[in-house]
């Protein structure tokens, strides 16, 4: 399949993307405010100073994952307090 090459720059957008393959894609200073990413393959993808704020993530597969410099604050995975785990009261 051919590749097509898209740059949109300064661009107000509502997209829709279904059955895309974005492979080596370059996504920077992009607003992904009250979106939806369903059935998405981020294999081997960097995400650098990015906001996960009040984001929710269900059904995913985390493993082998690394998390560097991150603020854990009020950060849950299955019902439980992650800051708790990795900082105990003393």
């Amino acid at each position: 399949m051919k590749k097509s090459i898209v740059k949109i720059v300064d661009q107000n957008l509502e997209l829709s993307l279904e059955d895309v393959n974005a492979d080596e894609s370059v996504f920077e200073d992009i607003n992904f405010k009250n979106s939806k990413i369903k059935d998405a393959n981020f294999k081997n993808s960097t995400f650098v100073d990015v906001s996960f704020e009040d984001c929710r993530f269900r059904d995913v597969d985390l493993s082998n994952v690394e998390i560097e410099k991150a603020n854990i604050k009020g950060l849950k995975i299955n019902g439980i307090l992650i800051e708790e785990l990795l900082n105990p009261p003393k």
